[in-house]
């Protein structure tokens, strides 16, 4: 198989409908985490590994991924509320 067919292969599998509803599940549930004082990215990714289980590996990876990066966005939330100038301390993980 060249690259282009391995691309292709990797792009039908996270762009069909199921990954992308558990990359969107995963996004909202990390900006709820990470907006929570005291839960960081890191730890809402551990709360939400045994819902992944019983899922698709690939759409439990995007999961995962959604759920991090999520994380990552909505621990500044808290910051921009009190009009902080730096992240706060579970941004750095």
């Amino acid at each position: 198989m060249s690259v282009i067919d391995n691309l292709m292969a990797g792009l039908a599998l996270v762009g069909n409908v199921d990954a992308l509803v558990s990359l969107a599940i995963g996004i909202v549930i990390g900006v709820i985490g990470g907006a929570i004082p005291g839960i960081s990215a890191t730890m809402a990714v551990a709360l939400t590994l045994p819902f992944t289980f019983p899922m698709q590996p690939i759409n439990g990876i995007l999961l995962l991924f959604g759920v991090y990066k999520g994380g990552i966005l909505g621990c500044s939330i808290p910051d921009i509320l009190v009009q902080g100038t730096q992240p706060p301390d579970n941004c750095r993980n």
